[in-house]
């Protein structure tokens, strides 16, 4: 009997860290067969309620302490100024946009551009400028008033617009990473240092040919004819595919470059925007247009999305580097012997 209670307090255990059970595991086995009734088989469900919650509490401290090493600070140095790069591309895309429209037309250029995308533009250019120069106090500073323009945009739009700002949240998803991955402490120009100049340029290019997008469909899908210009719906959504492909391209050769620990710790702290932009495009395809309001399983799946995969890409992470560490020792042990 007590070899079967034994075995299962063991199975309870190993959701402790192994640093914590390879120091206290047969301390606390033998105070919990010591308590053991004689006879006992099963935990007590107080004894398994207790030792879960402490093996959670004790892993979630492993995980914050991982995220405060150096490797997630220079991803989040990288993060900070690609996204930056980004959304700075992204607010251009209007007027680019209407460039290409004016191009066409027989009118007199004027660039007017109607909505919030003017104090948008100016935001993230500044807060790239100051990314770029190293500035990242100054810019985390202007950051974050750049997320709560984003934010009160939505919220106006969100009443009549619901499914289209939904739909669209990828861009106020990048928005609030880039902020926060701004206000994480790292050294002046260290995602330059990290990227160097070739990864600086791919990414520069990448964000450039995504932000020249709008303009290069309108271009290639107009055509004169009878004294105007008719556009081809399917030369416009090829060309602006093929522009986003090329420029996604562009930006993951920069991110390849980087060393192996920054670059999984890069693709873990994007891979929550693109999922959820993944979800809505998949699941909420059919809602997008509507006027209605998310029902609450639809605001959970939003909510919960970017948290579990940020969540289970750390795992993953902890995991991979795990396994190369065991691995790394096992070979240190052959040679040895």
């Amino acid at each position: 009997m007590s070899d079967q209670l034994e075995a299962r307090y063991r199975r309870l255990l190993a959701w402790y860290p192994w640093e914590h059970r390879r120091v206290y595991e047969e301390e606390m086995l033998g105070v919990l067969m010591a308590g053991a009734r004689p006879g006992q088989r099963y935990p007590r469900l107080t004894d398994a309620a207790n030792l879960l919650v402490s093996a959670g509490g004790r892993r979630l401290g492993v995980a914050v302490r991982g995220l405060a090493g150096v490797e997630w600070r220079d991803a989040a140095a990288v993060v900070g100024l690609l996204g930056a790069l980004l959304l700075l591309g992204l607010r251009l895309h209007p007027y680019g946009r209407a460039l290409a429209v004016e191009w066409w037309s027989d009118e007199e250029p004027r660039i007017i551009v109607s909505g919030g995308p003017a104090p948008r533009l100016a935001f993230w250019f500044l807060v790239t400028a100051a990314a770029l120069l190293g500035l990242r106090r100054t810019a985390a500073i202007v950051a974050w008033p750049a997320v709560a323009w984003e934010t009160a945009l939505a919220v106006l739009r969100f009443p009549s617009e619901a499914g289209d700002v939904i739909g669209s949240m990828w861009p106020y998803l990048l928005a609030v990473l880039t902020a926060a991955a701004l206000t994480v402490p790292a050294t002046r120009h260290r995602a330059r240092t990290l990227l160097g100049g070739r990864g600086l340029a791919l990414a520069g290019a990448g964000v450039l040919v995504a932000a020249a997008a709008p303009v290069v469909s309108l271009l290639i899908g107009g055509r004169p004819e009878g004294g105007s210009y008719v556009f081809t719906a399917g030369l416009m959504m090829t060309a602006l595919s093929a522009c986003y492909l090329a420029g996604g391209a562009l930006v993951a050769m920069a991110v390849w470059r980087l060393a192996a620990p920054v670059r999984r710790r890069v693709v873990v702290l994007f891979a929550p925007v693109i999922v959820v932009q993944l979800v809505i495009e998949q699941w909420f395809s059919g809602w997008r247009h509507s006027t209605s309001a998310p029902v609450p399983a639809q605001w959970a799946v939003l909510v919960l999305t970017p948290a579990l995969t940020f969540a289970v890409g750390v795992a993953v992470v902890r995991w991979r580097e795990e396994r190369e560490r065991l691995i790394a020792l096992g070979r240190a042990a052959d040679r040895a012997t």
